[in-house]
């Protein structure tokens, strides 16, 4: 356990509390949308891995039941699920960068807040969210992983 801080110690961390150039309403707002980016982020990943999830599962249910003449429908039904995550990745990653705007929007007020969390003022294009690469390499490999198994299994 460290030793409890000295006075001197103390007294040069307010003086650095005092120092900073934002009032306390300020950073507490920023905290609160740094939290609502860290949801939006973590939201975007869990819709990987669900994806990644799913798509799995269903290529181990083919892989169970390899003999069936039409197992490749396995692959089909995982197509429109690739894309549905696609899309909800998409979304949380648009107000995500919603809420960045709104974040450096509040940095440029060092004085006060009115601890406004409505970011859909900014505008951010879905089609912008779409061409990041965090989304659209990771898709587009699946579904052309998943095309390529239909072909190959429907001959």
């Amino acid at each position: 356990m460290p030793p409890p801080p000295t006075t001197l110690q103390i007294l040069k961390k307010i003086d650095n509390m005092a120092e900073s150039k934002y009032s306390e309403d300020v950073r507490q707002h920023l905290s609160f949308i740094q939290g609502v980016i860290t949801r939006m982020n973590s939201n975007s990943f869990s819709m990987k891995g669900w994806m990644i999830a799913i798509v799995s599962a269903l290529a181990a249910v083919y892989a169970s039941d390899s003999y069936n003449p039409c197992g490749y429908i396995y692959f089909v039904v995982a197509m429109p699920v690739v894309l549905i995550f696609c899309g909800l990745d998409a979304y949380y990653l648009k107000m995500e960068k919603q809420y960045r705007k709104l974040y450096n929007q509040v940095v440029e007020n060092t004085e006060n807040t009115d601890f406004c969390m409505d970011a859909s003022g900014f505008n951010v294009p879905f089609y912008q969210a779409l061409r990041s690469p965090s989304v659209w390499v990771l898709y587009i490999s699946v579904m052309v992983l998943l095309v390529a198994a239909v072909v190959l299994l429907s001959r």
